[in-house]
């Protein structure tokens, strides 16, 4: 396997790891579009036990958020992309990442940052709510 890829592979079950560990798990807050739920990605069954494992964690774990954004939503800054914030303890200052199809980028400066973050509060706002979003799936996947 290409070094690369394993490194991401393995960074990808580490964070499932320190999601669910019950000592200071990690807190997730994800805004998904609807359109990625309706794509039929490894079949109608894959994509109901996906979901279902997203609902579950948002039911069972509070440091776990999901939220969809819906097909009407008007248009938001992070169309196509994803964004990641960072935070520590206090001695390590956060950081954000925007992650697109063409690549990563990451931003240090405080105003970046807070321009980054406001931007995905943007987004949270015009999702659906967290509890509504985990119980309306669609009705081909729920």
């Amino acid at each position: 396997m290409d070094d690369v890829l394993e490194t991401r592979l393995r960074f990808r079950l580490d964070l499932a790891n320190v999601l669910t560990r019950d000592h200071q798990p990690l807190r997730l807050w994800a805004v998904l579009g609807e359109a990625a739920l309706r794509k039929n990605i490894g079949g109608p069954e894959v994509m109901r036990t996906q979901l279902r494992h997203v609902a579950g964690l948002c039911r069972e774990r509070p440091n776990v958020t999901v939220q969809v954004l819906p097909l009407s939503a008007r248009e938001h800054y992070f169309i196509g992309a994803t964004v990641t914030s960072y935070t520590s303890d206090a001695s390590i200052p956060q950081i954000a990442s925007v992650n697109t199809t063409i690549g990563d980028q990451f931003f240090e400066r405080d105003s970046a940052v807070n321009e980054a973050l406001a931007n995905f509060d943007d987004v949270r706002t015009k999702a659906l709510g967290p509890l509504t979003s985990i119980f309306d799936l669609p009705p081909n996947l729920g």
